[in-house]
């Protein structure tokens, strides 16, 4: 017969009250009606203790998952440009693999650009198709039931939890709403909402009879309590009384004030501790156990009548009995709830913690039949699916660097922090002379001469230490580099240090280039450039070179002497304002009429033999020359 966890502990309850029940009954009576109140308050405070624990065990799963969902790239981009059709297929792709995953398979999206909210579920993501389907709302900062959304966007936490209630179906929803960030900056808000079943109300009612327990906000806001109609929907909206508050509740100010105390003690526990205090709620003594749920940023609340309280002196064989047979009860209780619900709890809550860590490999054990081995599973399925996601991006990622550094130019390789090549792609293995594939795991010392490579193994350390060095490009041809023949041929070299990146550490790119015949042209072009400039200066006549804008370049000794001036002054000048600006009669020469000028437009050879040329004195003189 298959038994679910609840009925498996009602079953060890009714075995245990049994148990104890024929020797207690009596005395039960009596004593309940005469425990002191301090007794109540120590009962109360671990009793609020333990309902917030199982309250934040049972959340943390989903708002693992809403702060995933929110750090999702497709998402982000999604809700970044919600009208771009490029965004809408891997953003609803990506919403379909989290819907499944969360306890109610349902989301919400909603973008600042737009302004649109959107509430999705599997049937609506398959009537919408390939297109994002209807929104539900726009949303308005003026519109009291958007202010969550604002709220939400202000806020600097890494998530916010809201509670509303429906009044049409009668049905209250926590809402766990989480920022979409980009760049630092609030672009919208993405989550779920889970219907409160009857057994989270539960946690909320207090085993004495009287007010049941609730869940407060800060400002005292009531979040949530087994009577919807006390709810204040949209909690987050700071209100320090009126309805929906506990404070309308409690008419005596110093009560108020002693139950804000203890809220505020609690909250500076960070979770874990508990409050209690004695006050007046709705005309009845109640002791009040007060803890603070960090997960919720929430009160938890329980309350426990005090109208039968008295001294127990009288009664302290009875209590004695009662005791005796109450420890038995919980070492039962205890057995049994320890091994059916707090140890996988327990458990639960360190893998979720491990989770939100982003350690993605743990896994709980299965084989369970009931609610706690459903949960378990999905954990599993949901960890497995998050870690194969992270490998299929990572592998797309270093097959996309791969196609970059084959596709470049140059010789491209990646050094390990060992110094050992990772990467190489075909240019580098053609330009050192080695088969494909041969350079990977070689020491990249071996590319260098054997003189400097203990000296290049130290540098190459000390550039992958230093971090504030992103980039580094060696002296233009000043580095020697070996063949496998061992031959050895300049090259350039520029170095980028990579950051760490999936199971790479901290490596080093470097792009290599090889100029062995760029530096013998450049070397050759400057003998020729060297030998021609010997040859013009040797020459009798005056030869003058200028470029195509006019401007001297060149003028051999014959022409420094001809025109009476110093080869600093003539260089960068116009040949034509220099010597050539007037005719013989003393008019201007205008320089569009000059041959030497039309010649270095059409590129005609022209002699000229008729013209005066002018020296720097103001003298000038006959002259046959040709351009």
């Amino acid at each position: 017969m298959h038994l679910n966890l609840r009925k498996k502990l009602v079953l060890w309850l009714l075995v245990a009250s049994v148990l104890v029940g024929a020797a207690t009954m009596l005395v039960v009576r009596s004593i309940l009606n005469r425990i002191e109140i301090d007794l109540i308050r120590k009962e109360a405070a671990e009793h609020v203790v333990a309902r917030g624990e199982q309250a934040a065990a049972r959340m943390q799963a989903d708002i693992v998952l809403a702060r995933s969902m929110a750090a999702s790239k497709p998402i982000v981009g999604w809700v970044a440009h919600p009208d771009d059709p490029a965004t809408v297929a891997p953003a609803l792709e990506a919403l379909r693999g989290y819907i499944d995953l969360f306890s109610d398979r349902n989301v919400f999206i909603a973008s600042r650009v737009s302004g649109r909210l959107y509430h999705l579920d599997n049937a609506a993501l398959d009537r919408a198709g390939d297109s994002m389907p209807p929104p539900q709302r726009t949303l308005s900062a003026s519109h009291p039931d958007d202010r969550w959304f604002f709220s939400t966007l202000a806020q600097t936490l890494p998530y916010q939890l809201t509670v509303d209630h429906n009044d049409k179906l009668d049905v209250s929803r926590l809402w766990v709403n989480v920022g979409v960030r980009q760049d630092g900056k609030a672009i919208g808000v993405v989550g779920t909402s889970i219907l409160m079943p009857r057994y989270a109300v539960s946690l909320l009612k207090s085993h004495v009879s009287g007010v049941p327990g609730m869940f407060l906000d800060a400002s005292g806001a009531i979040v949530g309590q087994p009577d919807a109609s006390h709810v204040a929907n949209g909690s987050r909206m700071d209100s320090a009384s009126g309805p929906g508050t506990i404070w309308d509740r409690i008419p005596d100010p110093d009560q108020r004030a002693a139950l804000r105390q203890a809220m505020r003690s609690v909250s500076a526990t960070d979770g874990g501790g508990s409050q209690t205090v004695v006050i007046d709620l709705e005309g009845v003594r109640r002791v009040v156990a007060v803890t603070y749920l960090p997960l919720f940023r929430w009160y938890g609340i329980v309350v426990f009548d005090t109208t039968n309280g008295s001294a127990v002196g009288h009664y302290l064989p009875l209590i004695a009995a009662m005791f005796a047979g109450t420890v038995v009860f919980l070492v039962v209780l205890l057995a049994a709830g320890r091994r059916l619900v707090i140890a996988p709890v327990d458990e639960l809550v360190g893998a979720t913690r491990r989770v939100a860590e982003g350690d993605y490999t743990v896994r709980l054990p299965e084989g369970r039949d009931d609610e706690i081995g459903e949960l378990m599973a999905s954990f599993n399925r949901m960890t497995a699916r998050i870690a194969q996601a992270q490998r299929s991006e990572l592998i797309a990622a270093e097959r996309w660097y791969r196609e970059i550094l084959e596709s470049a130019p140059d010789g491209m390789l990646v050094v390990d922090e060992q110094g050992a090549i990772v990467l190489a792609n075909q240019q580098i293995d053609t330009i050192f002379g080695y088969a494909r594939g041969e350079l990977l795991g070689v020491q990249v010392e071996r590319l260098v001469p054997v003189e400097v490579r203990d000296r290049h193994a130290g540098l190459r350390e000390e550039f992958i230490r230093s971090e504030a060095v992103r980039r580094h490009a060696l002296d233009r041809g000043a580095v020697r580099a070996v063949r496998k023949d061992g031959s050895e041929f300049l090259v350039e070299i520029g170095l980028s240090r990579l950051p760490a990146f999936g199971s790479h550490g901290v490596s080093v790119c470097a792009s290599v280039r090889d100029i062995s015949a760029r530096r013998q042209a450049e070397e050759h072009l400057a003998m020729l450039e060297e030998r021609s400039r010997l040859i013009l200066a040797s020459v009798s006549d005056s030869i003058v070179g200028q470029d195509a804008d006019g401007h001297i370049v060149f003028a051999n000794v014959a022409a420094l002497r001809m025109f009476g001036y110093t080869e600093q002054e003539m260089i960068g000048q116009s040949l034509h304002d220099l010597a050539h600006h007037s005719r013989a009669d003393g008019s201007v020469y205008p320089l569009e009429a000059c041959p030497i000028y039309r010649t270095g437009r059409d590129g005609i050879v022209r002699t000229v033999d008729d013209e005066v040329l002018w020296r720097k004195d103001g003298s000038s003189f006959a002259a046959e020359y040709s351009a």
